[in-house]
């Protein structure tokens, strides 16, 4: 994705998830928008782990 589309992608999130949570949508400006579901955005390092127990609901 070029940093373009990843900034989209991260609007639209955000702003689905603003919706879902506020009735009265919208009331924060596009950067505080961004700024509160910056979360979204950071960049995962690792394996997914499972935990015990986990692995037999999989199967």
């Amino acid at each position: 994705m070029t940093l373009d589309q990843k900034l989209m992608a991260h609007e639209y999130v955000a702003i689905f998830l603003e919706r879902v949570e506020s009735t009265n949508f919208p009331t924060l400006s596009r950067r505080a928008l961004l700024d509160k579901y910056k979360f979204m955005s950071l960049e995962a390092e690792g394996k997914p782990t499972v935990e015990e127990g986990e692995a037999e609901k999989m199967d």
